[in-house]
């Protein structure tokens, strides 16, 4: 069942792509920005990766953790990283775990829609161009991204379910949402 506003966010433990532990209960007391993309190899992903990278300073000024889960192997995802520090704290998932418990999508009608209509080749060419570090796309093609933002109380704030593939939360209410 889709998750909606004002209801508490599933919890979960994870480890990042170090295997660092990561426990959403953890986090109470925090802003939490959670991201679910498809793979490190996501050409669109790496578009939107890079967008968040951009507002990093702003988001850690004002305290929002972000989490991003990646439906890819840990060695494929550190390999995308190359050990660079980067805002997002990310998480491997490729079992789905995460997806399923926050009820992603997989969709080759939104896949496709997102390809043909709403840019999604020229946000592939632009991806494309972007560093990937040798991270290879080995996970579904058609699951489509999903961000949630947790307040401090551990409830969600916003649950946005992509449209279609490469439509994501608006960078404006994630700032806004800081703000608050």
């Amino acid at each position: 069942m889709k998750l909606v506003a004002r209801q508490p966010a599933p919890d979960f433990n994870a480890q990042d792509a170090y295997g660092k532990p990561v426990s959403l209960a953890a986090l109470r007391g925090q802003k939490v920005w959670l991201a679910f993309y498809r793979t490190a190899g996501c050409p669109v992903c790496n578009v939107r990766f890079h967008e968040v990278e951009k507002e990093s300073a702003y988001l850690k000024s004002k305290g929002v953790v972000a989490l991003a889960v990646y439906m890819s192997q840990a060695p494929n995802l550190r390999k995308y990283l190359a050990d660079q520090p980067v805002y997002p704290t990310v998480l491997p998932d490729p079992e789905g775990r995460l997806y399923k418990l926050y009820d992603t999508e997989s969709s080759v009608g939104k896949l496709m829609s997102g390809l043909l209509f709403h840019g999604g080749l020229g946000q592939m060419n632009k991806g494309k161009k972007l560093p990937f570090n040798g991270a290879t796309d080995v996970g579904p093609k058609t699951l489509i991204g999903a961000e949630f933002l947790i307040d401090e109380a551990g409830q969600v704030a916003t649950a946005y379910y992509g449209k279609y593939s490469g439509d994501f939360l608006p960078l404006a209410d994630v700032k806004a949402f800081a703000a608050r």
